[in-house]
């Protein structure tokens, strides 16, 4: 499916995003287009609440730690290119996932790999 078809079937939904999992308001996935280097694509974004993250998704064996929140751009595939985002943010809901939208589509240098950014807090681990 191209950008511009996944566009039209977004719009007769009356959102210009696609979501596909929602789990206890602590990850989602959504597909939404946008560009990348420049070209038109479809994003498999992936976002997670910080905590969430480090305790469930990342094994560090550790119970506490400090984290960064980051975005991870990864490679292309059958739904589109991976991105990975985790926000200190207490919930993942529907206005979180629309400003996630924003902020990918407005990050113009994006480039593949692992962006860190804001302030470092300290991810307690649920043992």
């Amino acid at each position: 499916m191209t950008p511009e078809e996944f566009d039209q079937q977004c719009r007769q939904t009356g959102k210009d995003w696609q979501l596909i999992d929602l789990r206890d308001g602590h990850y989602a996935r959504f597909r939404f287009s946008g560009k990348f280097e420049e070209k038109p694509l479809i994003w498999d974004a992936h976002l997670f609440t910080l905590a969430y993250y480090f305790n469930n998704v990342v094994e560090t064996g550790q119970h506490q730690q400090t984290a960064r929140q980051f975005i991870d751009v990864g490679q292309v595939d059958d739904f589109g290119r991976r991105i990975t985002i985790a926000l200190n943010i207490p919930e993942i809901n529907e206005p979180a996932i629309a400003k996630t939208i924003i902020m990918v589509r407005q990050y113009k240098r994006l480039a593949s790999g692992r962006y860190e950014y804001g302030e470092t807090v300290r991810v307690d681990k649920h043992v």
